[in-house]
């Protein structure tokens, strides 16, 4: 479990540092 929602923060971050580039861009 802990794992698990390790996983979607880690995601949730990557996808929040390209959704904010692709918004610089």
């Amino acid at each position: 479990m802990a794992t698990h929602l390790l996983n979607i923060f880690a995601f949730n971050h990557l996808t929040n540092s390209l959704l904010m580039h692709v918004n610089y861009v």
